[in-house]
């Protein structure tokens, strides 16, 4: 089975237009910028589209991690610079 690409499953969803997409995707090979990046700056997207599109795409499931709270015990593990982010 083919394996999608992060531009179909945005076009699938209907979060852009297979021309926004196509337009987007000459525009990235001149400006060598992710895809994802490209139209969330152009405005077609929002970050929390592509970053369930990209969750499909990579089959790797998406944790937001600013709404986890870490136990105080597992950041003494952490040095003190990397514990603060």
């Amino acid at each position: 089975m083919k394996r999608k690409r992060l531009g179909e499953v945005l076009c699938e969803r209907g979060h852009v237009s297979a021309v926004d997409l196509k337009k987007a995707l000459q525009d990235q090979h001149r400006k060598f910028v992710h895809l994802g990046e490209l139209l969330i700056a152009r405005g077609l997207v929002n970050k929390q589209d592509r970053t369930a599109a990209l969750s499909e795409v990579s089959t790797v499931p998406y944790l937001d991690c600013t709404q986890l709270e870490v136990s105080p015990s597992i950041l003494k593990l952490a040095p003190p610079v990397l514990a603060k982010k």
